[in-house]
């Protein structure tokens, strides 16, 4: 493979999980992980290479609340944390959202000079929206490959960042480490695709990569759980 022109990649921001793999699922346990200021947000992702910019999904916690005091606190704390990396949004080239869920897609109006892209199949339903489509196995900048990785939804899209070390972005179809490990999905979305989808689509990631950055949590260094060849 030659080498990538992959400059940087940081977390701009690490995203958390309202309900944990071994919870169960209950409006209670996600209010109390609210009130403890837990608020479900997605990872945000920063790619650098010699001609782009890129931020993957945008994060929004508590993505139920739409006051206008939340969406500003959202769009003032993904901002701080941008400074703190020294990335200034008007900066950004490409936005690409993995999917269309406001936990991943609710700041993106911060990056006002960015392209906003995502999967073709999700870009095909907002056609009054600005969303360049992207098809399967592309390169959107050198060394910055779309995996389409269905199951969490229909058109949901990783990335692959390709060098010496491979990254896959994975958004939604690997929520944590605790999931991937379990073999679980996220699947309590309303718009839920289709659970062998969804596991196809994480062996795929998993035996693509080095390594995995979650839609949110931290990230570790790819394997094959025993799910995986059982």
């Amino acid at each position: 493979m030659a080498k990538s022109s992959i400059k940087i990649i940081k977390i701009i921001k690490t995203g958390t999980l309202t309900v944990e793999a071994g919870e169960a699922f209950s409006a209670g346990t996600i209010n109390m992980k609210h009130s403890l200021g837990i608020g479900g947000g997605s990872s945000v992702i920063y790619i650098e290479n010699d001609d782009r910019k890129i931020i993957v999904d945008t994060g929004f916690e508590y993505e139920s609340d739409m006051s206008d005091a939340n969406r500003t606190l959202n769009l003032k704390t993904l901002e701080i944390a941008l400074a703190l990396k020294g990335i200034v949004p008007g900066d950004i080239d490409a936005v690409f959202i993995t999917h269309w869920h406001r936990d991943h897609f609710g700041n993106a109006s911060i990056f006002k000079r960015a392209q906003l892209m995502a999967s073709r199949l999700v870009a095909e339903k907002f056609v009054n929206e600005e969303i360049t489509p992207v098809d399967d196995n592309i390169e959107i900048a050198d060394g910055v490959r779309t995996l389409y990785t269905p199951g969490h939804t229909r058109g949901h899209c990783s990335i692959l960042v390709q060098g010496d070390v491979n990254i896959a972005i994975a958004g939604d179809v690997i929520v944590d480490l605790n999931y991937f490990d379990k073999g679980k999905l996220w699947d309590h979305n309303s718009n839920f695709f289709d659970h062998e989808a969804g596991m196809k689509s994480m062996k795929m990631l998993a035996r693509s990569s080095d390594m995995i950055i979650p839609g949110h949590g931290t990230p570790f260094s790819s394997y094959e759980p025993l799910w995986m060849n059982g």
